[in-house]
């Protein structure tokens, strides 16, 4: 089996966390939470990979009114990301009822965990099929992924715990870096390093670009942009007979995420209270079967959330550009350039289909249903 063995440029890296630790030392202005996480992943990252990084008591002591205003921030994204899904409760709720009826009624949906079945690459074919897939999109795209290629701003066997894969980056450098836990070179790290990779195209298309200051948190629509490209590169493995049998895996791991989000957001928003304080603030609590408050740290909805609403916004994509390629690109560039101005019926109008039919999961239901009866015939599964 071929491995892929790409590592992170230690010189580049180093040299930018120290730029980025500089700037937020020395410069007397003001340094928001986004920043700050930038440097944290940079250093964490560098500790990791080459037993050097900056002392962050060197920010305590030079700079502590970042300190005391990061928690107000990351209270304010908590709030601004609750704020959204009270505004949007009944349309996200009837979505992922529907798709937990659909899933477990209509097709009594079967998860197919088979990995071993993926078409592998030597290292150079590898990096072809990630760098022609997304040069059919635009020359912008491909030449933002060949950089992260050329400048070795991609890691493969790092321990991302319980990630396939992340994205870290920091708009003081305009800057970024991949780290994959496979080194397996086939179909399945591909797609983990397209996904992360439309998190680049994201960051150098629309953060760096208009230095937005998009908490880490409160945005609902940050998995858009990288699920996309993902289930575009899953569906052409099957369409173009690339990876017939691991595409169909695949596309069945992307759907499991609907349905386990589904599961779980259907639960959880039918439980969901939520009120406006004695000083008019809003404030939104989850509670158990014993009516015990559950914590914001212990709040599981935001990441079954982001990665549910990014995978079913990803197939209306898929739809798009298989009709009009013109068009989905003006979407999508739309959609991850203009999100935070977006209310959630605006978005999804911009897909081209209703909220309505967004919520019935028009169009997504035949693509699960079609994927299910080929995979079951691929393995002659019968339930």
């Amino acid at each position: 089996m071929a491995n892929i063995n790409l590592q992170i440029n230690r010189g580049r890296l180093l040299s930018e966390l120290e730029t980025i630790g500089n700037f937020i030392v020395y410069n007397d202005v003001n340094i928001n939470r986004y920043n700050i996480n930038g440097f944290l992943n940079f250093n964490a990252s560098s500790l990791k990979l080459f037993g050097m990084a900056i002392d962050p008591n060197i920010l305590l002591k030079y700079r502590p009114d970042i300190f005391n205003d990061f928690k107000k921030r990351q209270i304010r994204e908590i709030d601004n990301f609750y704020e959204f899904l009270i505004n949007n409760r009944e349309l996200l709720l009837e979505l992922f009822k529907n798709a937990e009826d659909f899933f477990v009624n209509d097709i009594s949906f079967q998860q197919f965990p088979y990995y071993d079945c993926f078409k592998n690459y030597n290292e150079q074919s590898f990096k072809d099929l990630v760098l022609n897939f997304y040069s059919q999109y635009s020359d912008k795209y491909y030449n933002i992924v060949k950089k992260y290629f050329d400048e070795n701003r991609i890691q493969t066997g790092y321990d991302t715990k319980d990630l396939a894969a992340m994205y870290i980056h920091s708009k003081l450098t305009s800057s970024g870096y991949i780290f994959l836990k496979d080194t397996k070179a086939d179909s399945r790290t591909a797609a983990s390093l397209v996904h992360e990779l439309g998190h680049a195209i994201s960051a150098e298309t629309f953060v760096f670009p208009q230095q937005k200051n998009l908490g880490i948190f409160e945005d609902p629509y940050s998995e858009i942009p990288s699920t996309c490209f993902e289930s575009l590169f899953t569906q052409q493995l099957i369409d173009k007979k690339i990876d017939y049998t691991g595409g169909l895996v695949l596309m069945n791991q992307l759907y499991t995420q609907i349905y386990n989000s589904s599961i779980v957001n259907s639960s959880l928003l039918t439980m969901s209270e939520y009120a406006y304080d004695e000083d008019g603030k809003l404030y939104y609590s989850i509670v158990d079967d014993n009516d015990e408050i559950i914590g914001i740290d212990n709040y599981p909805i935001r990441d079954s959330l982001i990665y549910g609403l990014g995978h079913i916004v990803a197939i209306y994509f898929d739809k798009l550009d298989k009709k009009d390629r013109i068009q989905f690109l003006k979407a999508y560039n739309d959609i991850i350039t203009s999100r935070k101005e977006y209310s959630f019926e605006e978005l999804i109008k911009r897909l081209g289909i209703s909220p309505n039919d967004f919520v019935e999961l028009k169009y997504i239901k035949e693509n699960i249903k079609d994927n299910d009866i080929k995979l079951r015939k691929r393995f002659n599964y019968h339930s």
